[in-house]
């Protein structure tokens, strides 16, 4: 296979780059990238910024849920075993400038 082969090869391939936080990753043919899309939505849950090929943004938080009626830590909506709390999942997504907030759920984490 000579190089323009392989140029041509690669130009048809699906290939994209992520930036999860300050690192890029690259990469090249439809497997590497469902790898590098995954972990970057892996990174996205633990509350990295990424942006993606298009230039768009996403990030995410998790806020406490809190019964202010209470007081203490009775406030929290603590799980079973009472060693997490219940958070909202809150997801950003920022466009050409323009920043779209979604709530998309609850979970339970540690606390802070």
């Amino acid at each position: 296979m000579n190089r323009d082969e392989v140029k041509e090869i690669l130009a048809a391939a699906p290939k994209t780059a992520i930036s999860i936080d300050d690192t890029v990753e690259m990469a090249i043919g439809a497997e590497a990238v469902k790898k590098v899309i995954a972990k970057a939505k892996r990174a996205l849950k633990t509350g990295s910024t990424i942006t993606w090929e298009d230039g768009s943004q996403e990030w995410m938080h998790y806020e406490p849920i809190l019964d202010m009626s209470k007081e203490g830590s009775d406030q929290f909506t603590w799980d079973a075993s009472g060693d997490r709390i219940k958070y909202g999942i809150v997801k950003y997504v920022k466009v050409n400038g323009s920043v779209t907030v979604t709530h998309s759920g609850t979970t339970f984490r540690k606390l802070f």
